[in-house]
């Protein structure tokens, strides 16, 4: 099974925001430095223990989804640097019984089924992912017929499967 695509910029916000938002590691950051600008603030002042508990939770809940949002738009702008040529070019991923290959101008990936995490679909594109923050992004551009969605998804979570049952 072979397809051919190419990544736009709203796949690379996309992918962004679900690495981002997905990720534990990323939250913990975010409330850690959201407490620090709360600490830095000193909310001793306010003698009121109950509004500055209000305060301090109120401060957390917005500042850390704040933070995530810079961060989604950090990694945004990274993959826009002239170093990461292979995101917004032309893509062949071909899927294959032993692994998935993924080709471009740029580079060659073969990753073995074992390596394949998670299969996920998200505003109508299949999200492979190798990594917590390595996936292969298929755009709905790639599938020439209807059932080729499907088809692809189901292809690659049974193998996903036979792979585990191998081990």
């Amino acid at each position: 099974m072979k397809f051919t695509y190419r990544n736009t910029w709203f796949d690379l916000l996309l992918i962004n925001f679900d690495f981002t938002f997905r990720s534990i590691g990323s939250w913990i950051l975010s409330l850690a430095v959201a407490a620090f600008i709360l600490w830095v603030l000193d909310l001793s002042i306010i003698d009121s223990v109950a509004l500055r508990v209000i305060l301090t939770l109120f401060g957390i809940a917005v500042i850390t989804p704040i933070l995530q949002f810079l961060n989604v738009i950090f990694g945004f702008l990274l993959c826009l640097m002239p170093w990461d040529r292979g995101f917004l070019t032309e893509h062949t991923l071909e899927l294959t019984t032993e692994c998935l290959i993924e080709r471009t101008t740029v580079n060659e990936t073969r990753t073995n089924w074992s390596g394949v995490t998670r299969v996920r679909n998200l505003f109508g594109r299949v999200i492979i992912y190798t990594a917590p923050r390595l996936a292969h992004i298929v755009p709905p551009s790639a599938f020439g017929e209807p059932g080729q969605f499907r088809e692809l998804t189901d292809y690659c979570q049974n193998a996903m499967r036979r792979n585990d049952k191998k081990t």
